[in-house]
């Protein structure tokens, strides 16, 4: 971000047009462009009817901003698409008591997506594997002729793994540096080209040849400190949230005296309580459910935003909880 950064006091106060205004101000894009982009969702019929099938309209959700996000010393406006209130307001709070401790820290822990290449009726599974780690480095080469572009910019296929899935069951995992793409067409070009081969070396019939979702080799640590007294319900006053006012209001699910108890307890002891909850999330799945999906209320919102594939950034967050039997942080 170029100019003044990303704490905006005030700016749920703003009218619609001051608030477009003070964006693109600090984010050095002209009015008009942010304009075109985001009024009518930014996609109108006509262009939908070449974007899938039996289209008949288009359908809008909220745009808005996050706001007091710092993250490796940068400060960001954040966007966020989603329909349901107080998603941006608690988002733009939690910043603002993360920015008081230096704000977020954000690392690629690995950069690599999954292609898979499921190999059936395998006779002697242990022979098959030996045959196709024997051969991995010609499987890798063909592969990389599969996506020349990709190699090109960098990227490509990393490594082969295989796994005895039992019952005459294989499945080769082929790991590829999509760079900054997603990679679904990339992946899948790879796992189909290298599918008839892997299937002949190891004797098999072949299966599915087809990306994973589950990308737990392509991760990003995101981590942040938070003082104590920063949880105090009462030090709210300051968050900026949307038409309903700051986030310190009492959100509709707590009663004016509930709301009054909370402000009076003690800030280690909305720590200890914070604790309790999540661990309550890791040992029920029923909380689990509930506690994750407010974590991807946030994470959903700036994917759709984006343009991504919230669909497959969702279903990869529940996979990754369930494989660590936890939740997606």
């Amino acid at each position: 971000m170029d100019n003044a950064g990303s704490r905006i006091p005030g700016f749920y106060k703003l009218p619609l047009r001051e608030r477009r205004e003070v964006v693109c101000e600090r984010a050095g894009v002209p009015l008009e462009e942010l304009v075109r982009a985001v009024d009518g969702g930014g996609l109108d019929a006509l262009m939908a009817d070449k974007v899938v099938e039996n289209v008949i309209g288009t359908y809008g959700l909220p745009f808005g901003i996050a706001l007091n996000v710092r993250i490796n010393g940068r400060d960001r406006l954040v966007p966020m698409v989603v329909e349901e209130p107080s998603v941006i307001a608690a988002a733009s709070n939690a910043a603002r008591r993360v920015r008081a401790s230096g704000g977020f820290t954000a690392e690629v822990i690995e950069g690599l997506m999954i292609g898979q290449v499921q190999l059936t009726e395998v006779r002697s599974p242990a022979l098959a594997i030996e045959r196709l780690e024997r051969e991995s480095a010609h499987l890798l080469e063909l592969a990389a002729r599969a996506v020349p572009g990709l190699v090109k910019r960098g990227g490509g296929p990393r490594s082969i793994e295989i796994r005895d899935l039992g019952r005459g069951c294989i499945v080769l995992h082929v790991l590829v540096d999509c760079r900054d793409a997603m990679g679904a067409n990339l992946v899948n070009t790879i796992a189909e080209a290298i599918g008839p081969v892997a299937a002949e070396l190891a004797g098999a019939r072949l299966g599915l040849r087809i990306l994973s979702n589950l990308c737990d080799r392509r991760r990003v640590r995101v981590t942040c400190r938070v003082h104590a007294q920063e949880l105090a319900l009462g030090r709210a006053s300051g968050a900026e949230s949307s038409r309903s006012g700051p986030i310190s209001d009492p959100p509709p699910s707590l009663s004016p005296p509930s709301m009054a108890a909370l402000r009076d307890i003690d800030p280690i002891e909305v720590v200890d309580r914070i604790v309790e909850a999540s661990r309550f999330a890791e040992i029920d799945p029923y909380r689990a459910a509930t506690h994750n999906k407010g974590i991807m209320n946030g994470v959903d919102a700036v994917v759709i935003a984006t343009g991504n594939a919230f669909r497959a950034v969702e279903a990869a967050a529940h996979a990754y909880a369930w494989l660590l039997n936890t939740s997606p942080t």
